[in-house]
């Protein structure tokens, strides 16, 4: 049977069309080298402090448009549901987190293209 999902919930409490911001999709436990690229994205199974940390630390700094802002979004869709904004480097500051811990981050783009100018 079908079910919501937590991307649906997640999308609902960020107040968020997610095609229209170009949302992706990852996971806290398998990041790249660097987060980075066009659009917000949106990670599961931030589990705990320590894989909080590892999302902030992997925010690439030279990519940022402004100060990346992180959303926790916790037990989404239950009574004790929270949902707080952070800035990247207060993310492990985050109490509790657990299996219903995702995190959305906002801010991040791509590497700049250099600009190339041809003479003639």
């Amino acid at each position: 049977m079908p079910g919501l999902s937590f991307i649906d919930l997640a999308c609902a409490a960020l107040s968020i069309d997610p095609i229209a911001v170009g949302l992706r999709l990852g996971d806290a436990l398998e990041l790249p080298d660097r987060l980075r690229g066009h659009g917000p994205l949106l990670l599961a199974q931030a589990h705990s402090r320590d894989v909080l940390a590892d999302v902030a630390l992997l925010v690439d700094s030279d990519l940022v448009g402004s100060d990346v802002t992180a959303v926790v979004l916790h037990h989404l869709g239950l009574p004790d549901e929270r949902v707080e904004r952070l800035s990247i480097v207060e993310l492990a500051s985050f109490r509790d987190p657990d299996h219903l811990t995702s995190v959305y981050l906002e801010g991040l783009r791509g590497p700049v293209t250099p600009l190339t100018i041809s003479s003639g």
